[in-house]
């Protein structure tokens, strides 16, 4: 395909995004007039909500789920922006979402004074406020959206004593020097090229491979199972696979170590294993030994896998308990709602990838 077809075809496409963001601004006006009166709400009226993409639909949907109804900033921009992004765009098929606010509703209100993307600010400072909230980054959205966030998945399952991956190894979005440099971590591609060469590293590339083995005792192996194109593990089944194994390797996300399959994992309490920096910007930090068990470099890497293929099963079950309530008590959706309305916390750390590792960046230069 030509680049002028390209760039005429992406024309195109603003175009019906913006005229799709006039329609819903004049749905929406007479749609806000049928919003509840009575019940918990919030408004969210944040200038650049753009910058928190998945983030912001995730943030919202926190609040959705326990019951809230939402508002939002009736504003033309601020729609188009939200509505040219993929995962930000669920947003406008959410039932219990209204753009504009009565004035007769009394709402908890969130908006740039107490919202800030300067997430990894801990970092900087070395300084505790207890007055910040992190808002944990959750699970893949399209779980959320879809409701399999929270399918029953029987935690019983015959558990497979190995360490276990699946996801994206492009090399263009998970080989980036940002997690290196700021968070001393390697990348996945590095920690890839690293096990190929090794007696226990097993590597996958479609969910049926993995199916066949789910019930063959896969023991003391590291298996990652790579996602290219169609292939992979389909995501509304990821969880029912991570609950099959003990251990979960939490590879770097990008540009930064967080990346939602450690949420999945903790989620069915699959223990993650992880470098000690990405460990130490989970918000409360992982505890190595507690609810994961962390390693330092290459040079310790090889000694903690052997370390977990050697733990029994009473000290996997000891460590799984305590997976499940850092779940529950901090990544659920009701436990990050109840510190979002709690009068404890003023300020708010919303994860905006880009803006996020900026504030960072600079700072360290």
């Amino acid at each position: 395909m030509s680049k002028i077809k390209v760039k005429i075809q992406r024309k195109i496409w603003k175009l019906n995004k913006f005229l799709f963001s006039i329609l819903f601004i004049l749905k929406s006006y007479f749609r806000s007039y049928s919003a509840p009166i009575f019940g918990r709400s919030v408004y969210v009226n944040l200038a650049n909500a753009q910058y928190y993409q998945r983030y912001y639909y995730i943030y919202v949907k926190y609040f959705l789920i326990e019951g809230y109804t939402v508002f939002l900033k009736n504003d033309l921009i601020r729609i188009y922006d939200l509505s040219i992004d993929t995962d930000s765009s669920f947003i406008f098929q959410e039932n219990n979402v209204y753009w504009g606010v009565k004035k007769k509703i009394k709402c908890l209100e969130f908006n740039d004074l107490n919202i800030s993307p300067d997430y990894f600010n801990f970092l900087k400072n070395r300084i505790n406020d207890s007055s910040e909230y992190y808002i944990p980054i959750g699970q893949h959205p399209y779980a959320y959206f879809k409701g399999y966030w929270n399918d029953q998945v029987d935690l019983g399952n015959n558990r497979n004593h190995s360490l276990f991956f699946a996801g994206n190894f492009n090399s263009h979005v998970y080989d980036r020097v940002e997690n290196k440099r700021l968070f001393n971590v390697f990348t996945r591609l590095d920690i890839k090229e690293y096990l190929k060469s090794k007696e226990f590293y097993l590597n996958f590339k479609s969910q049926i491979e993995v199916e066949n083995l789910l019930n063959s005792n896969i023991e003391n192996k590291v298996i990652l199972v790579e996602r290219q194109g169609g292939n992979g593990i389909a995501p509304e089944k990821m969880r029912l696979f991570l609950s099959y194994f003990d251990f979960f390797f939490a590879l770097p996300g990008y540009k930064m170590p967080l990346c939602h399959n450690i949420v999945e994992a903790m989620s069915v309490g699959t223990i993650p294993f992880l470098e000690e920096g990405y460990a130490k910007v989970m918000r409360p930090a992982l505890i190595s030994g507690v609810n994961c068990i962390t390693f330092h470099d290459f040079n310790d890497l090889d000694l903690k896998i052997y370390y977990l293929f050697s733990l029994s099963k009473e000290e996997v079950n000891s460590i799984r308990i305590n997976v499940l309530k850092y779940y529950e008590e901090n990544l659920t959706p009701r436990a990050i709602v109840e510190r979002l309305t709690s009068k404890k916390y003023s300020s708010f750390k919303l994860m905006s990838v880009g803006k996020s590792v900026k504030y960072l960046m600079n700072e360290k230069e």
